[in-house]
């Protein structure tokens, strides 16, 4: 088991929220960019920490990466298949936490990127989890109440495979405000 003194993860968060408050909405391309910086503010913070490369690289890789289709009859009886990602990325503190973003531009990078992010965030604060992330390529606004809920019990059929009650805990699933008023 591998953890950073407390220094150490307050520069990896400290540099990595820096970078992401700059950047206004998500894409493919920076959903790479953000996964690339927090890999390399990793590296730069674990070589001011003395770690090895195998220690940074051990905190840059998440253990599990999980890629599903979610099938969905629509109310009009169509179906359409939406991609999914779970990633589990390090458990060396406790369960793996964190909820599902449901987005039209999340990408798998952004999702490795968030994952990272969490596990640095329970280990800044001191919580015993590790981190953990989903996402939904969806825009849930363009979905009546009915297809989000299906959309919801369609994700969580694919994600109970690699969630144990002792490995993960899960976040309240969150819908949009603009979503609640309908």
């Amino acid at each position: 088991m591998l953890i950073l003194s407390y220094e150490g993860y307050i520069l990896i968060c400290e540099t990595f929220l820096l970078y992401i408050s700059n950047i206004p909405t998500m894409s493919k391309q920076q959903g790479e960019i953000m996964l690339e910086s927090a890999r390399s503010i990793i590296r730069t913070a674990g070589e001011a920490i003395g770690l090895s490369k195998s220690e940074i690289e051990r905190i840059i890789e998440p253990e599990y990466v999980h890629e599903f289709s979610i099938p969905l009859r629509r109310d009009d009886f169509s179906i359409n298949v939406f991609k999914g990602y779970r990633v589990q990325h390090n458990s060396a503190l406790g369960p793996y936490k964190g909820g599902i973003r449901f987005h039209p531009n999340v990408s798998r990078e952004e999702v490795m990127a968030l994952a990272t992010l969490m596990s640095v965030k329970c280990a800044v604060v001191g919580l015993p989890y590790g981190g953990g992330k989903g996402g939904i390529i969806v825009d849930p606004k363009v979905l009546s109440r009915r297809e989000l809920e299906a959309l919801v019990e369609g994700t969580i059929h694919n994600v109970q495979k690699y969630i144990k009650p002792v490995q993960e805990v899960l976040e309240k699933i969150r819908q949009k405000k603009g979503r609640e008023k309908r």
